[in-house]
């Protein structure tokens, strides 16, 4: 693992492309874990080979601030794909998110990521797309999970979730991390 916030910032907020005020955002579905998976894509337009992101959402669920990310990170130039950890579920207030998180299975969720991951590859303009895994709240530790389980990223950015702190238990992460 190495911690080179620049590196990550440059991958996060500079697209490897041109930036298009026009996208596209669709529901779609693939296949992970021996289950069909509901996941938000926001792309731009304009075709092109583009950097990836996977966006794992907070602990409310898929809900319409994710795919606001998603939409945001395409607007960018990147195409972004937010996996559904909860089926379709999401929580109307705190409590009922914090018991969907507790009930989250991390393999699951693990193999959800990893299959967006997976996904992205399979879309138009992949090319060798490098990706990164960018989680909030629960979905960063999702996403440090993935990472630290040998996910192909060349990125993590976690905003407020839960972290390995010892050197020891991220070093199997490859990828800048922020």
């Amino acid at each position: 693992m190495s911690l080179k916030p620049a590196a990550v910032l440059l991958f996060v907020l500079t697209p490897w492309c041109a930036v298009s005020a026009r996208v596209a955002g669709e529901t779609v579905t693939y296949e992970a874990g021996g289950e069909r998976v509901r996941a938000y894509v926001a792309q731009p337009v304009d075709p092109g080979e583009r950097p990836g992101i996977v966006i794992v959402h907070h602990f409310w669920g898929l809900d319409t601030h994710t795919m606001d990310v998603a939409d945001r990170f395409a607007r960018l130039g990147y195409v972004a794909v937010a996996p559904d950890l909860y089926r379709g579920r999401l929580a109307a207030d705190f409590g009922l998110a914090k018991e969907m998180m507790l009930k989250l299975d991390e393999a699951r969720a693990v193999a959800i990521v990893k299959g967006a991951i997976g996904y992205l590859g399979s879309l138009g303009g992949a090319g060798r797309r490098p990706v990164a895994l960018v989680g909030f709240d629960m979905g960063g530790r999702v996403a440090l999970a993935t990472a630290l389980q040998g996910a192909d990223v060349q990125a993590l950015v976690i905003f407020y979730g839960h972290v390995e702190t010892t050197p020891e238990a991220v070093m199997p992460i490859r990828a800048p991390v922020l």
